[in-house]
């Protein structure tokens, strides 16, 4: 979930995102745009995500699909942060992800009881 949350929040209006894959490590996606400007504040919105590792991301390739007034094609990959209880608490309630979070803070109440 937030994966795709901070990828929504990462997509300038100019960008057709075509694919992405992820697991619990990594992701790919593949998008596509009219401009090299809105390629470039795609890439800049997905470095400052709070779960994507800055230092891992790569691009993979950009290229121009055709003629001059074509679309650019860009492949981006990299590495998905781990999140403990405290990170992810934080994060659903940035993402509005209220059941989620609420889930989480019966998980947290549920093994603060058990500890004891």
């Amino acid at each position: 979930y937030l994966f795709t949350f901070y990828i929504q929040n990462s997509m300038p209006i100019n960008i057709k995102l075509k694919q992405y894959k992820l697991n619990k490590n990594f992701f790919f996606l593949e998008a596509e745009s009219f401009t090299l400007k809105a390629i470039n504040e795609m890439i800049s919105l997905l470095i400052e995500s709070p779960i994507i590792d800055e230092k891992a991301v790569s691009i993979n390739r950009i290229k121009r699909e055709g003629e001059i007034d074509s679309t650019f094609s860009v492949e981006i990959s990299g590495k998905i942060l781990k999140t403990n209880i405290d990170s992810k608490e934080y994060l659903y309630n940035e993402a509005s992800a209220y059941g989620l979070l609420e889930k989480l803070l019966r998980y947290k109440k549920t093994n603060i009881l058990l500890d004891l």
